[in-house]
């Protein structure tokens, strides 16, 4: 199977693959020539503005601190300049592992004690950062940028800028054999077992040359005139709702790695405990008794491609360390 995307439900796989193939055939002949003029008009004609930031990152988080030191500097590593951070309920430590990186203004950190605030933090946080910031991606603590053909998200990104908004796919990681967490241990280095292709459905970055109009986890909209103008994915072709067209080359150039369980008990808390952001919705579909079963099955393949950061991260690990004494 290698890296084909698939279809995220285990079930109704081929309906859905069916009315994907309808649908990109109508976008290819009707849609997809008057979006690309349309963007490459509005590109040329863009004046260029001079952002603080070329490309950053927007998180609502609840009760990770003991991830966020490794989420922050893995993706320092890459090219990440900025961080606005929405905390949802946290009652660990995470300003403790925050302050450092405010006080070197990395970090803009906002109290957001919203219920169910995961889109009203976004559209916050694009009203806080659509003039501060070029580019500004939307993922979860659980998730990494994985650049497989770069090293740098800002020259990788540079290559998308005619188009309002970019989609990475997600790839699923599992508990890779782990009942129990270990925080002392990376959540890069521990678990490797995966899915052995990727999903079709991601996380997106938006381009602030241009205005949006809605937020949604997974997309967000922009509009000209009346047309909306979806993201696109990795292969620049056009995504619809939640759903990036079927590509060999996607997986090439990179994807998000989702470490959507991590261990089994990290599991177990996070669903049946900690809940959803999202919506009620979201939060009894995490409940549901075969969720786990469904995900953790898949995961037939190792992927050990973010690890070429690992001695990097670790490295810039013991040197923090080594400044705070």
């Amino acid at each position: 199977m290698g890296n084909k995307i698939r279809n995220y439900s285990p079930s109704g796989v081929i309906p859905r693959q069916l009315a994907e193939k309808i649908k990109l055939a109508i976008y290819t002949l009707l849609y997809t020539p008057v979006y690309r003029m349309i963007t490459l008009v509005h590109h040329l004609k863009t004046r260029k503005t001079k952002y603080r930031h070329n490309v950053s990152l927007c998180l609502i988080f609840k009760n990770e601190a003991p991830y966020l030191k490794e989420w922050i500097e893995y993706h320092r590593l890459i090219g990440i300049e900025h961080f606005y951070l929405y905390n949802n309920f946290s009652d660990d430590n995470y300003k403790d592992v925050l302050a450092p990186y405010i006080e070197d203004n990395l970090v803009t950190l906002v109290e957001f004690p919203v219920k169910y605030g995961q889109i009203k933090a976004y559209e916050d946080c694009y009203a806080k950062a659509k003039k501060e910031t070029n580019w500004l991606g939307f993922i979860d603590a659980d998730e990494y940028v994985n650049l497989i053909e770069a090293n740098d998200i800002k020259e990788f990104l540079s290559s998308y800028r005619r188009f309002p908004s970019v989609m990475f796919n997600w790839k699923m990681f599992g508990t890779s054999g782990y009942i129990e967490e270990n925080e002392e241990e990376l959540t890069t280095e521990r678990y490797t077992s995966c899915w052995p292709w990727l999903c079709n459905t991601g996380k997106g970055f938006i381009n602030n040359d241009y205005d949006f109009c809605q937020f949604n986890i997974h997309w967000q909209l922009s509009k000209s005139g009346r047309l909306t103008l979806w993201p696109v994915n990795l292969d620049r072709c056009i995504s619809r709702y939640n759903h990036s067209v079927y590509s060999q080359h996607v997986a090439a150039k990179g994807y998000i790695n989702h470490y959507w369980s991590r261990s089994y008990s990290k599991y177990i808390y996070k669903d049946f405990h900690k809940g959803d952001a999202a919506s009620a919705d979201c939060d009894k579909a995490r409940k549901s008794s075969d969720r786990f079963m469904k995900h953790e099955i898949n995961n037939s393949a190792k992927d050990y491609s973010i690890q070429r950061w690992l001695v990097i991260l670790k490295n810039r690990f013991a040197q923090n360390h080594k400044d705070a004494e």
